[in-house]
């Protein structure tokens, strides 16, 4: 009975991909600690509600996608993909996660706006990205801005102003930020998903090389939106702005030049690597927050 209960969490942990939805609460914290430094109960309420409406999407997201990951080698063995879990045990588990997740989110800042932007997020993700990822590229686009969301949801939680210009940066390097780590993904998996040929998306529409183009200027633009984070006032220390300004370029520099000198590039290690370079500005920046308001 025991190992049949830690058997089901399992696979309900793996339905709701908990690392990535880890990730995405991550964000909503890190905005939420730029408005208002401090760890609080209303800090943890954001988090978790953030962490549970996440739980809830990507629940949605597996019952969606059940014949589309079934098909790939990559994602055929997922609980709902591999009928471990039905359909309609995953859809209760996203309904009971997403409305959990949202109440948590009105208790945290006691207004509707984080609650409606989860709502925004939530729609957009679920109705928008995941039918559009399979039959278009663009479906990017959607899924930048669903990206971008999250660490505004933690601002707006703290009481942040609505229109501060830290926060929008913020928010421009999360969207910017997305199709980089999908493409990465992509890459990895290029041979399966052009084997199937029913998943239109841009390694199924272009080269490699490409892709690998496409890629750089994506990142790019996130750079140029790194560096402009050292010229927004009253923000950042000194020491700050000079890690920012010379450590952002040093790193996208090596990170392009390992993706187009390397014939065979190794693209879990550059996707974990940009991941790790977007958690380590969010540091950066939150410890900067703590500082400015000692």
């Amino acid at each position: 009975m025991h190992n049949k209960l830690l058997t089901q969490l399992k696979l309900f942990h793996q339905t709701a991909k908990v690392p990535l939805v880890a990730m995405v609460a991550c964000s909503a914290a890190f905005g939420y600690l730029l408005a208002r430094p401090a760890f609080s109960s209303d800090f943890l309420l954001n988090f978790f509600g953030v962490f549970f409406l996440a739980c809830g999407a990507a629940s949605f997201n597996s019952v969606q996608e059940k014949e589309a990951d079934a098909s790939y080698i990559r994602t055929r063995n997922r609980p709902v993909a591999s009928g471990l879990i039905s359909r309609k045990a995953a859809s209760i588990f996203a309904v009971v996660n997403c409305l959990l997740g949202l109440i948590l989110l009105y208790l945290c800042a006691g207004n509707l706006l984080p609650m409606a932007l989860g709502l925004v997020a939530l729609v957009t993700y679920n109705l928008i990205y995941t039918p559009l990822k399979q039959v278009s590229e663009f479906a990017l686009i959607p899924g930048g801005i669903v990206g971008a969301i999250p660490p505004y949801i933690g601002w707006t939680s703290a009481g942040g102003a609505s229109f501060a210009p830290l926060i929008w940066a913020v928010m421009a390097l999360f969207f910017l930020w997305q199709p980089p780590h999908f493409c990465l993904i992509l890459l990895q998996y290029a041979e399966d998903y052009r084997q199937k040929g029913d998943f239109t998306n841009l390694i199924t529409r272009f080269s490699v090389s490409r892709v690998k183009k496409i890629i750089a200027i994506w990142l790019l633009s996130f750079l140029t939106i790194v560096l402009s984070l050292t010229v927004i006032p009253g923000f950042l220390s000194h020491t700050g702005r000079l890690i920012l300004a010379t450590g952002a370029p040093v790193f996208i520099t090596g990170f392009l030049l390992y993706l187009f000198l390397n014939s065979n590039p190794r693209y879990k290690i550059l996707f974990v690597s940009l991941n790790s370079f977007l958690f380590g500005i969010m540091t950066l920046l939150a410890f900067s927050s703590f500082m400015i308001n000692e």
